[in-house]
């Protein structure tokens, strides 16, 4: 895989104003740095990690050891993303290779160029480009059981293409997140920080040569990632979720409003929509009770209430994270580890 990133900023900036805005010349500085990177003399970067082991992790089933070895891998992220890999852009190498996507297309472009993106510096505590890389890994382990669970079903594997755009969604779906979610009662703007991180990406995905329709399809899947208010049925992962029963659970029909619609009518869409849902909450509601606290204190310390008293795990875990249930291939890779999680949680509270 190799976007012709030099190509793609001439496009971008000669037919995309908002990469003149601030927040776009913050992406155009990263695109503009990876290009020079590689550009370099000798300048080729020293793998610190073992792709036979990653390799392993993504698509093996998982061991006895496997949480721990999850924990060792994103703790190292955490503690200096730069000098531990893989990073997004090698991710998403893996992710073509393994799924067959042509390394020409302009999916895998879209993909390559949404892997930079999602690598920008943020300093919030949660969302940042690690977390990116956390949801990338488990939406590939899931995109593995998915096309595994249904190998004699061409209609519920995840095309080559199908699989490249859910791969650019996930990298920059939290793209340049401000920490301040989307508001509360009165001052609630749903999608308010998910249509901020698509507008931000979506000239460049636009130059890398993603058409209209790839656009929006990616538009309405990063939106089908806000899980608030929580709890509700009118925030937009419960409408996704309420479109994947639709169409492959024997739900009620399904009434969407907005960009959403999309998923009312495509069958596909709302499973590859789950598939990243599930992908976003994997690492706080799928591995282990010690990665569950860990991701919900740094996310409580991101959203300043870390010492507020109130623990939003049980009811993450109870309400979000039952997608895990409902969706049947994240159900078989992580029903035990949640098992684990929800008995230690009910431990706690007696």
């Amino acid at each position: 895989m190799a976007a012709d990133l030099s190509y793609i900023i001439n496009i971008a900036e000669r037919t995309e104003p908002d990469t003149a805005s601030p927040d776009g010349a913050i992406l155009a500085g990263r695109i503009r740095g990876e290009w020079a990177r590689r550009n370099a003399s000798g300048a080729s970067r020293k793998q610190t990690w073992d792709p036979a082991h990653i390799l392993t992790l993504l698509f093996d089933p998982p061991g006895p050891d496997w949480a721990q070895q999850i924990e060792s891998l994103f703790s190292a992220w955490e503690t200096d993303r730069h000098a531990h890999g893989p990073d997004l852009s090698d991710l998403v190498t893996i992710g073509l290779t393994r799924f067959g996507v042509d390394p020409e297309s302009v999916y895998a472009q879209g993909a390559a160029i949404a892997a930079i993106l999602g690598e920008t510096e943020n300093p919030m505590e949660f969302h940042n480009p690690v977390h990116h890389r956390k949801v990338l890994f488990h939406g590939l382990r899931l995109i593995e059981e998915n096309n595994r669970l249904f190998a004699n079903d061409p209609r519920a594997i995840l095309a080559p293409e199908e699989t490249a755009l859910a791969m650019a969604a996930i990298c920059i779906h939290d793209l340049m997140h401000d920490g301040k979610g989307n508001g509360h009662g009165k001052s609630y703007v749903p999608g308010r920080l998910e249509q901020q991180a698509f507008d931000r990406a979506r000239p460049w995905l636009h130059a890398a040569g993603l058409d209209t329709e790839d656009l929006l399809d990616i538009e309405s899947l990063i939106l089908s990632t806000e899980v608030t208010p929580i709890g509700d049925p009118a925030a937009p992962a419960a409408r996704m979720r309420s479109a994947y029963e639709f169409h492959f659970q024997g739900g009620l029909v399904c009434e969407l409003t907005g960009k959403l619609t999309r998923l009312q009518g495509r069958r596909d869409l709302a499973r590859i929509g789950m598939l990243i849902h599930v992908a976003d909450i994997a690492n706080s509601a799928g591995v282990s009770p010690a990665m569950s606290r860990h991701e919900t204190a740094l996310f409580m310390r991101e959203c300043g209430i870390a010492d507020s008293g109130t623990d939003p795990l049980p009811a993450f875990l109870t309400g979000v994270g039952a997608a895990i249930d409902q969706f049947e291939p994240a159900r078989l890779l992580y029903e035990p580890s949640r098992k684990m999680i929800l008995k230690t949680i009910e431990a706690r509270k007696s």
